[in-house]
């Protein structure tokens, strides 16, 4: 598993980790006009996506704003990565997943880095309703951030 998640990796996500970087950073310093937030100075940013490796980021607010880095041939390299494996889907959608979440972490790490500042983030998944808590690293249920920023003292909207 650790093979596929490393081809993943180098073939599928790091060919688009700079242009994540720059359009997460964009919209977390106010420079996307697409983007209206719940709040004039966003204390968190709620993100959601439809599925692993779908590539569309949703910024939750006013007006919602769309990151997407997808390319066409996603798809076809992703199932060249997995067939020498013989890996059945249901796995392969999890195996996605964790590798998406922790190239996200990732990815957040070095927006932050780079803004040398912390910036509070959920990456949520649609279709189940949950996802992660980005700064912390740890499976969250979506119905559970409004808790957890009660908890920070962070006004949810």
């Amino acid at each position: 598993m650790e093979a596929i998640k490393k081809h993943l990796q180098e073939i599928i996500l790091e060919p688009k980790r700079e242009e994540l970087i720059n359009q997460l950073t964009n919209v977390v310093l106010g420079k996307e006009p697409s983007f209206v937030p719940y709040q004039t100075e966003p204390q968190y940013f709620e993100i959601w996506f439809d599925g692993p490796f779908e590539f569309a980021y949703v910024f939750l607010g006013k007006e919602n704003f769309v990151i997407e880095i997808g390319s066409d041939d996603d798809q076809e390299k992703i199932e060249r990565i997995y067939a020498p494996f013989g890996i059945e889907e249901e796995d392969q959608i999890d195996i996605n997943r964790e590798t998406e979440f922790d190239f996200f972490i990732n990815c957040w790490k070095e927006l932050e880095s780079r803004l040398d500042k912390k910036v509070r983030c959920f990456l949520i998944e649609q279709g189940i309703i949950r996802g992660i808590d980005v700064n912390k690293s740890i499976k969250v249920e979506g119905d559970e951030i409004e808790e957890i920023l009660a908890k920070e003292n962070i006004d949810y909207p």
